[in-house]
C-alpha cells in the first residue's frame, strides 16, 4: 500500500511540475509526504516550493547570483517573475553541475518606479560558449550589452530617486569567530537585546548554510530601531552609514564583543545576504530560517548543521502556507538551555560546524 501511494504521489508530482500556476498547498503536501516515505531524491532546486520562494523574494528586491568558484561574475539585479525564470538563471550559473551563490538584497524597492525592466536572459545564454552558433553568440553579446546599458542608465540612475527605495532590513552577519561566545548564542543575545531595549517584536534568525547565522529585522520593525522613516532611506549611501553604527552598537551591547567590519556587507549601500532556502555551494547546506524545532529538543540544545544538507533538509512550505518564523519564540529558552549545557559540559562545544 505504501509503495502504491509513493508511485501515485510521484505521478501527480511530475504532472504538477509542468506549470507555474498550480495549487501550492498540494505541492507542499506531496513534498512532505514524499520526504516521510523516503523519496527525498529530488534535487533542492527542482522543488516548486523552493522556486516559489525565490520568485517571491525577487518581487521587491534584487536577487544577485555568482558562480560557485572561479570567475567572480555577478549579475545584479536579477528578476525572477516566474519559477521558470528562476530555473533559467540557475542554469545560467552552471546548475545542476554546480550550485551557484544566490543572494538577496537587504534593500527593498518599488520596482514600478523603474522606467523599463531589465532585458530578459536569452536561451542562447544557457549554452556554453563553445556550443553556441554564430547567431547565438551575437544574441548573447547583444544581451550583455543591453543589460549593462540598462543597469547604468536605468537601475543606477533610479537608485536614489525618492520613493524607489521602500525599506532596508537590519542584518547582523554573525560568524563563529568570537572567542567567548559561539555564533548562535551571540545571535540569540542580539535578538533578546532588540526585544528588551528597542521593543522589537519579530526577529528572523537564519542558519547561513556555513559557519554562521543571520539575524534579520525587517524594515517595519527596523525603522523603530533606527528611528527613521521612508524619507530617510535615500540617498542609499547616507542611509547605509547610519545603519552601520547602529548594527555595531547593538552587537556590542548584546554580546560584549566588537563587531567585525568584514561582517558589515549586508549593510552596505546595496547590501546583500545569502538568500533563504538557497544552497551554499561549499557545504551544500541550505540557508534556512530557524524554528524552535531546529535548535531545541525536550528543553535541551539540539542544533546540528548537518541536518541542513540539501539531501536531507525538508523542503519549505510554499509562500502561500509559510510565514518566516519569529526567533523570539525560542531565543530566551535556547540561551537558558545553552547555559545549562555549558555548566554541565565546560570543555565541550555546543555543536560543530
Amino acid at each position: 500500500m505504501v509503495m502504491e501511494l509513493q508511485i501515485e504521489l510521484f505521478n501527480v508530482h511530475t504532472t504538477m511540475l509542468r506549470g507555474d500556476y498550480i495549487n501550492e498547498w498540494a505541492i507542499t503536501l506531496i513534498s512532505n509526504v514524499a520526504l516521510m516515505n523516503g523519496m527525498a531524491g529530488m534535487d533542492w532546486y527542482e522543488s516548486k516550493s523552493v522556486l516559489y520562494h525565490l520568485r517571491d523574494f525577487s518581487k521587491d528586491r534584487p536577487m544577485i547570483m555568482a558562480y560557485s568558484e572561479g570567475s567572480r561574475k555577478f549579475f545584479r539585479p536579477i528578476s525572477m517573475p516566474t519559477t521558470q525564470a528562476a530555473q533559467k538563471w540557475l542554469r545560467y550559473f552552471s546548475y545542476p553541475q554546480k550550485y551557484p551563490h544566490v543572494y538577496q538584497s537587504c534593500v527593498r524597492f518599488n520596482m514600478m518606479k523603474l522606467r523599463s525592466l531589465a532585458p530578459a536572459l536569452p536561451n542562447a545564454a544557457l549554452k556554453p560558449p563553445p556550443l553556441r552558433s554564430k547567431e547565438e553568440q551575437v544574441i548573447y553579446h547583444n544581451y550583455t550589452n543591453a543589460f549593462q546599458k540598462w543597469k547604468a542608465e536605468v537601475w543606477n540612475e533610479t537608485l536614489d530617486d525618492e520613493g524607489f527605495c521602500v525599506g532596508r532590513d537590519l542584518v547582523w552577519d554573525v560568524d563563529d569567530v568570537y572567542e567567548d561566545s559561539d555564533a548562535l548564542i551571540a545571535s540569540c543575545q542580539i535578538a533578546e537585546h532588540l526585544k528588551n531595549k528597542y521593543g522589537v517584536e519579530k526577529v528572523e534568525i537564519d542558519y547561513s548554510g556555513s559557519k554562521g547565522f543571520h539575524v534579520v529585522v525587517a524594515w517595519e520593525e527596523a525603522k523603530k530601531v533606527l528611528n527613521m522613516t521612508e524619507k530617510d532611506l535615500t540617498p542609499l549611501q547616507t542611509c547605509a552609514k547610519r545603519t552601520w553604527g547602529l548594527v555595531k552598537k547593538v552587537f556590542r551591547e548584546a554580546t560584549g564583543e566588537e563587531f567585525r567590519e568584514a561582517d558589515l556587507s549586508p549593510m552596505r549601500r546595496q547590501g546583500i545576504r545569502r538568500c533563504p532556502f538557497s544552497v551554499h555551494p561549499k557545504t551544500h547546506r541550505v540557508c534556512y530560517p530557524l524554528e524552535s524545532r531546529h535548535v531545541l529538543k525536550n528543553g535541551k540544545v539540539d542544533f546540528n548543521p548537518k541536518r541542513f544538507h540539501y539531501k536531507v533538509c525538508q523542503f519549505p512550505k510554499t509562500p502561500l502556507n509559510y510565514v518566516i518564523p519569529n526567533a523570539l519564540e525560542w531565543t530566551s529558552e535556547y540561551l537558558k538551555a545553552a547555559d545549562v549545557f555549558k555548566k554541565e559540559n565546560p570543555q565541550t562545544k555546543l555543536f560543530s560546524m
